[in-house]
């Protein structure tokens, strides 16, 4: 059958990566878009090498509205978007090579696989699932001023999504001052307009938090917390570890402790919360066994993070190795070495640091000389 594609990219400044970017998709896409929103460097000047469909976006502190001007330009059959710091690797262009050719054209949405926080190893830490390619004739739009997602209801049954395996990597190393400026110049902005609403005030939080003004950033995340129980979507995660993480570095684990035990209801499909309470019971509760519990909880989760949308995202080294390393120390406490080899064993399936490493040569001698009790 196959489907035409047309790319849609907003870009600034970024001439270090938008090459490398559109060399690895220049022969699988049907139309490339490059909307530049205030380029100072040799951006354009390198987009003019794989386009002429070129546009300039003034800049207007919302990533939404850029990346929607970007999607009103395309002429295809399904748009695409990525940054200009990702890739798609070989093994994934040929994936999305075949996608090309046998989509059925009644898909509205195809989701892939979003790698990106590289490790010294080369691995990545996170995890993601974005929407990467709709239909045009859908009209989908792009909300959020930051962290931008397409505004898509999987309730209606009508809007038809397909899963795929294809993967998009992030390379490049975000500078996080610069990145933390332009978030909270962003949210200021909505502040001064009046469109600051629940999920500007949840990243505004974590931005305060980010940056060291703690005391801001839980009155603003409290606020946040209020907004959020009252709409559909769930609270994100993120802003409950920040508040979390605010009242562990004041030494109020009480505090701590109970805004995690109060708010499950909307936090019990998420690794990082439950994880997070077994660490709690592990470190500062000593009991084991509570701990045990909540790290099983954990391995249990699958991390979605919106209701009826096809973005998910998840740290994964929450859902598999902090789980089972947690689990492996409290084995170990209990003098059950068996049990606790088995799941450092798990963790290093994920990621074999050198903390891993040295613990389990000494579980592996234990259970030797113990006989493996």
């Amino acid at each position: 059958m196959g489907i035409k594609i047309s790319l849609c990219m907003i870009v600034k400044n970024e001439e270090d990566n938008l090459e490398i970017c559109l060399e690895s998709v220049r022969d699988i896409m049907d139309e490339i878009i490059i909307v530049d929103t205030g380029s100072t460097d040799k951006t354009v000047e390198i987009a003019s090498k794989y386009t002429d469909k070129i546009y300039h976006f003034e800049w207007i502190e919302d990533f939404a509205a850029a990346r929607n001007f970007s999607f009103s330009k395309g002429t295809k059959d399904y748009l695409m978007w990525l940054d200009a710091d990702d890739v798609v690797e070989e093994e994934s262009r040929q994936n999305l090579i075949e996608l090309k050719k046998t989509l059925n054209d009644e898909i509205d949405v195809v989701s892939m696989k979003y790698r990106h926080g590289v490790k010294p190893d080369g691995s990545f830490s996170v995890l993601l699932t974005r929407e990467r390619l709709v239909k045009r004739s859908k009209n989908f739009k792009w909300k959020n001023k930051i962290h931008e997602t397409i505004d898509i209801d999987l309730s209606n049954d009508k809007i038809k999504l397909l899963e795929s395996d294809i993967y998009i990597t992030h390379r490049h190393k975000i500078d996080p001052e610069k990145s933390l400026a332009r978030n909270l110049k962003i949210i200021e902005t909505a502040l001064e307009n009046g469109t600051y609403g629940a999920f500007e005030a949840c990243y505004h939080g974590i931005t305060l938090h980010s940056i060291g003004k703690n005391d801001e950033a839980l009155e603003v995340l409290n606020n946040y917390f209020a907004l959020a129980h009252k709409s559909e979507l769930p609270p994100r995660v993120n802003a409950y570890m920040s508040a979390y993480d605010i009242y562990m570095d004041k030494g109020d684990y009480e505090k701590a402790y109970q805004l995690l035990e109060d708010n499950e209801v909307y936090l019990k499909d998420r690794s990082e919360y439950y994880t997070t309470l077994g660490d709690f019971a592990r470190n500062i509760l000593k009991d084991y066994d509570s701990a045990i519990y909540y790290y099983e909880k954990a391995l249990k989760c699958k991390g979605t993070d919106f209701l009826n949308t096809p973005s998910h995202f998840r740290m994964e080294e929450y859902y598999y190795y902090k789980p089972n390393y947690g689990l492996g120390l409290c084995y170990n406490s209990l003098g059950k070495f068996k049990k606790a080899l088995e799941t450092f064993e798990k963790a290093k399936e994920y990621d074999e640091t050198e903390e891993l490493k040295i613990i389990l040569e000494k579980i592996r001698r234990i259970n030797e000389l113990v006989g493996n009790s």
